[in-house]
């Protein structure tokens, strides 16, 4: 339930990083905190639908099952990759 917002704020912290000066770090930080913003989207998409409270069919469930999963991918892979 706490996650909802979440992804807003992955989202302000993206527009935050626009504007650093390292070109390495800006690319970085900008695309982790897109990527966490959408895979957290998605996830309370299908955190709904499991509820009841969103319809979703089952391909379109899994569809984007494997779109979270490639976002939460990627931006693992970006925050390990600045470190």
């Amino acid at each position: 339930m706490l996650r909802f917002g979440k992804s807003h704020e992955m989202l302000e912290k993206a527009l935050k990083s626009i504007h650093l000066q390292d070109d390495f770090l800006r690319f970085i930080l900008t695309s982790s905190n897109l990527n966490q913003c959408c895979y957290l989207l998605l996830d309370n998409v299908l955190w709904l639908n499991t509820l009841g409270v969103v319809r979703l069919v089952p391909e379109r469930q899994r569809e984007l099952s494997q779109w979270s999963n490639k976002f939460w991918l990627f931006s693992t892979v970006l925050s390990v990759a600045r470190r």
